[in-house]
């Protein structure tokens, strides 16, 4: 593919586009299986560009592809979905709804695959192969997750692909900074739900009940020992126990109580560990309680595994930007998961983090605060990476 201007003079040219696109995403931001809007906005964007459209894969999401002469096919998949979360910026576009935010930089990842699409159409007639533009909807809806059905409903149109490639801002490292990593990068994650059921009493008849809720509060506490005494240290896993409810009124020890929660690791053989672990020591909590419970465990997102040979190739990808960016090739996995791993299964491709981070060490600005905003400035470099990636393969 030749480009006739450079890759950075094309993200240049349409960085105000890309900050306005952004904007309008935070502002009107949508939760999980609801980003109806959010899909009429990219399909009819993607439509202007010239693209051809499948609309309403996995509920909300888009496939846009974008035809060249013969040759291969490769994805680039971008996330839609917003979180429950009231935000508490004062930017002038913050969002217009309660408790709706775009506080995983969805926003940003929506905007740069809309002006990549815009610019590569514009040099339909060089591209020698197809490149898909994979809008998908519920990626922070752990444990189903948007990724699991797109790719079953959009089976005919994924198949086949030469390799698939997506990225995250992330708060963690400077803009200017690119982290290309093989094998490992985020982790497998599910979760859990347990109902506890026992004898609900008086308030003034702790003797007479169960107390699930002595049951409930002493599995929160011993539950997080779970890691602490059956994974080496240092072993990147973890749970947390993240809903507790039970009980209405002062006066009434309920007869139930709910806790839920999440797992997440980086080694396979804890897929079998934390539900075993968790189901030995809810069992000795009932016991010693004259309760009962019931867990539900369910396994979410697949472990984010990196293919070595194109992580080699983005990585080179990412050396070859006129911008000068700093490639990161040893990063700390994380143990946040990401359904992008879905995709990963099936496709060889790479999942990288850009840097979009101001200042370094500002945890308050860290990916799911109400505080959290990008530097938008982000925005061309993960722009013209899409690009120089396009270049490579098209």
């Amino acid at each position: 593919m030749s480009t006739i201007m450079s890759d950075r003079v094309w993200a240049n040219r349409y960085e105000q586009e890309l900050v306005f696109l952004r904007r309008h995403f935070h502002k009107y931001p949508e939760l999980s299986n609801e980003e109806g809007k959010t899909a009429e906005f990219i399909s009819k964007y993607l439509v202007d560009c010239g693209l051809e459209i499948h609309e309403s894969l996995a509920g909300h999401g888009v496939i846009g592809i974008l035809k060249g002469l013969e040759g291969p096919s490769i994805g680039f998949r971008f996330d839609m979905d917003a979180l429950p979360i009231e935000e508490e910026t004062d930017r002038d576009f913050k969002s217009v709804y309660r408790n709706k935010m775009h506080a995983c930089g969805h926003d940003g990842h929506m905007a740069v695959g809309l002006i990549a699409a815009k610019i590569l159409s514009q040099m339909r007639s060089r591209l020698n192969g197809n490149i898909l533009f994979i809008f998908q909807p519920a990626e922070e809806n752990l444990p189903e997750g948007g990724a699991k059905r797109l790719v079953q409903d959009g089976k005919t149109l994924l198949s086949g692909l030469t390799g698939i490639f997506g990225f995250h801002f992330w708060p963690a490292l400077k803009t200017g900074e690119i982290a290309v990593v093989p094998g490992a990068l985020m982790a497998a994650g599910d979760v859990f739900e347990v109902e506890f059921t026992g004898k609900g009493a008086h308030g003034a008849t702790p003797q007479h009940s169960s107390d699930v809720l002595m049951m409930a509060s002493n599995a929160v506490i011993a539950l997080t020992s779970v890691v602490l005494r059956n994974i080496e240290p240092g072993v990147p896993a973890t749970l947390s126990v993240t809903v507790l409810e039970g009980g209405k009124t002062a006066n009434v020890l309920p007869a139930n109580a709910l806790i839920r929660g999440t797992t997440r690791y980086l080694c396979r053989d804890f897929r079998n560990l934390f539900p075993e672990k968790i189901k030995a020591v809810l069992e000795g909590i009932c016991k010693a309680y004259n309760g009962s419970h019931v867990l539900n465990y369910t396994y979410g997102y697949p472990l984010l595994e990196n293919d070595f040979r194109m992580t080699q190739i983005i990585k080179a990808c990412a050396g070859e930007m006129e911008s000068g960016i700093d490639v990161i090739t040893e990063v700390k996995p994380s143990l946040a998961s990401e359904d992008f791993s879905v995709y990963l299964k099936t496709t060889p491709g790479c999942y990288y983090w850009v840097g979009c981070s101001r200042e370094e060490g500002n945890w308050e600005n860290c990916l799911h605060s109400p505080k959290f905003d990008l530097d938008e400035s982000a925005l061309k470099i993960a722009t013209e990476m899409i690009l120089t990636i396009c270049k490579r393969f098209i």
